[in-house]
C-alpha cells in the first residue's frame, strides 16, 4: 500500500494531522472562519507556527491534508474540504 496513492489520501491526511497534532486547532479555526479565505490564512499560520517558515508550496499540501482531514469527520465538513478546494483550485487556475 502507498500513502501516496490518491486511494489514500484520507490515511496520509489523517497521519500528518495526527503527527502535527493539530485537530482540535483545525476544528476550532473551521468553526471561528466566515470565509474560506479566513479559514486558510489562519491554517498557514498554524502550519508556519507548528513548523516554520516553509515554502508556499508545502504550506498548502499541508493544509490541504489537514482540511482533508477534517472533512472525514461528516457531510458538512466534507462540503466545506470541497468548497475549499475549488476555491484554491480556481485562484491557482488548475
Amino acid at each position: 500500500m502507498s500513502l501516496w496513492s490518491n486511494d489514500n489520501f484520507d490515511i496520509l491526511a489523517k497521519l500528518i494531522t495526527d503527527l502535527l497534532g493539530v485537530r482540535s486547532d483545525v476544528e476550532k479555526l473551521a468553526k471561528a472562519s466566515r470565509s474560506f479565505e479566513e479559514l486558510d490564512s489562519k491554517l498557514g499560520a498554524l502550519v508556519t507556527d507548528r513548523l516554520g517558515q516553509e515554502t508556499e508550496s508545502v504550506n498548502l499540501c499541508i493544509r490541504q491534508s489537514l482540511l482533508k482531514d477534517y472533512s472525514l469527520g461528516g457531510e458538512t465538513r466534507e462540503l466545506i474540504y470541497q468548497s475549499w478546494f475549488r476555491r484554491i483550485k480556481s485562484n491557482l487556475n488548475l
